[in-house]
């Protein structure tokens, strides 16, 4: 094993812990679609971890290119992921397709750029897996991930636009992308 290999797998393991760990420490999960939505990443999301730290690892007839692109997509999902927590840690965050009612909302630190940076971050992640092996199990996987939290975040911004938040996010939605910087405003 050559140490861009070793990296990688290294990289994929601390950011799905870091993930882990948010699922479990971070986010609230008060109401029913909060629970079902833990419940749905969490029977997708644990065996989909161990794939990819297994394909990372079995697969070893990657370019080094791909090994250095995959690096690269781990730290960058790892940026996301933590700026996005401490820019939303004073607001308690429910979970995935949770229908509680939002108290505020987050505009800076990644927030400011997307609307959306954690699944930002996991969509990231899963893409590193794949580019990182070549799997196509990966990129099946990345692709049910993306269509998750999508979802999830719709629903997330049917609530808070049913909220007394509507006007001030519906703002703020014109001016950022869900998962991707807006190029042109």
């Amino acid at each position: 094993m050559n140490y861009y290999h070793g990296l990688k797998i290294v990289m994929a393991a601390v950011t799905f812990c870091s993930f882990s760990w948010a699922a479990s420490r971070f986010f609230l999960v008060k109401d029913q679609g909060a629970k079902t939505g833990k419940k749905i990443i969490s029977i997708l999301g644990l065996p989909s971890m161990l794939l990819n730290i297994y394909f990372l690892y079995s697969t070893q007839d990657i370019s080094l290119n791909q090994s250095i692109i995959s690096i690269f997509l781990y730290m960058l999902s790892l940026l996301i992921f933590w700026n996005s927590i401490q820019a939303a840690k004073k607001n308690q965050l429910s979970f995935a397709f949770s229908d509680e009612k939002p108290t505020g909302v987050v505009v800076h630190g990644p927030y400011k750029f997307i609307r959306h940076p954690f699944y930002a971050s996991y969509t990231i992640a899963w893409i590193a897996g794949y580019v990182g092996t070549g799997n196509l199990v990966l990129l099946a996987i990345a692709i049910i991930m993306f269509v998750l939290y999508l979802k999830s975040a719709k629903n997330e911004e049917r609530v808070i636009l049913a909220s007394d938040l509507k006007r001030d996010y519906s703002n703020y939605k014109n001016k950022t992308g869900m998962f991707f910087p807006k190029i042109i405003k």
